[in-house]
């Protein structure tokens, strides 16, 4: 039951805190498109984040076993909060600029990509083998629901506090989420014999690993794949695509924001309460095939909300069954 309710509050104090970027994310992104009106410009935003949280991501894995994942998390999230602190700081001097931007965005892509390991390692000292699967579900769910509400909520705090209304949001979601993991939540530390290998042992453990379990290997550079592409078109294109496509409607890009997340919540109620197949490498990829070709294609194709709206729902709710699939294939084979 302790552990129960240690992931619990894990899971809600993260939840909250991924809202609040996920907002500062929206509305950077509606500033710079209408700061700028280039896609190019609201492209290398995306790009400075995906880059580093990739490359860091490579070797960080050591790292993460070494030291305490509490600890890690802590400073990063505290990291990223100073970062937005400092564009708060920036927008009410009317100093900020893009560039600006960038610079903060490789920041917090470095600090993302040594977050999300550390907070992946955590679910899986939490949360018991036999809830992998459920609990695939269940983050699904709240990842999806966040991008239901962030659109609405970014909106909605815009519309009388500006874009500064959604940074300070975010740095008190920062707050609520650090004083949760300080005080309430113990995530247990590795052995204490663990911590005397070297930095890249890790990194050779994992090659030499992959080499004899091709299995695993396929899986993960099949993933790298589709997360790319993912990132490359839902959260590199998308949104100047509609804004440009929509005569700049912010309603239109939170309506059809919303829409992914709302079946990415119906995906994700279905893994949570339905018994899925054993088979979970044919789960993974038949679930990330139907993803692509019915979303990604009626997206491209589409001119107006309404078919924007189908292919979000299209293109999301198949998303939790792959995620789910592969969260059981890497716990239970690494």
């Amino acid at each position: 039951m302790k552990t129960k309710n240690n992931y619990l509050l894990f899971w809600l104090s993260q939840s909250i805190s991924k809202l609040g970027s996920l907002m500062t994310g929206y509305a950077v992104i509606i500033w710079s498109y209408m700061h700028t009106k280039s896609v190019m410009s609201v492209s290398l935003l995306i790009y400075f984040i995906f880059a580093p949280r990739a490359l860091v991501s490579i070797f960080i894995g050591k790292f993460i076993d070494k030291y305490s994942k509490k600890k890690i998390i802590i400073i990063t999230d505290t990291i990223s909060a100073l970062c937005t602190l400092v564009v708060v700081i920036l927008m009410f001097t009317n100093r900020l600029t893009i560039n600006h931007k960038y610079i903060i965005n490789v920041i917090l892509g470095t600090m993302e990509g040594i977050q999300s390991p550390a907070s992946a390692v955590a679910v899986g000292i939490l949360v018991p083998k036999h809830k992998y699967g459920k609990i695939g579900g269940l983050i699904s769910i709240t990842e999806n629901l966040n991008i239901v509400l962030f659109p609405m909520l970014a909106t909605a705090i815009m519309g009388f506090a500006g874009i500064e209304g959604v940074l300070l949001f975010d740095i008190a979601s920062f707050l609520f989420a650090i004083l949760i993991m300080i005080f309430f939540i113990k995530i247990p530390d590795a052995p204490a014999e663990e911590k005397k290998e070297e930095m890249l042992s890790g990194f050779k453990e994992g090659f030499s690993y992959l080499k004899t379990h091709k299995g695993i290997l396929y899986i993960i550079i099949a993933m790298a794949l589709l997360n790319f592409l993912s990132r490359l078109s839902y959260e590199n294109i998308l949104s100047p695509m509609i804004l440009a496509r929509s005569n700049d409607s912010e309603f239109a890009l939170g309506v059809v924001t919303s829409l992914i997340g709302l079946g990415g919540i119906l995906g994700g109620l279905l893994v949570a309460t339905i018994k899925l197949p054993k088979n979970k490498v044919k789960m993974l990829f038949y679930s990330a095939v139907i993803s692509f070709l019915l979303g990604d294609l009626m997206m491209a194709f589409g001119q107006n909300i309404y078919f924007w709206g189908l292919a979000a729902m299209a293109a999301s709710l198949p998303i939790p069954f792959t995620f789910s699939a592969q969260l059981v294939l890497i716990y239970k084979n690494v």
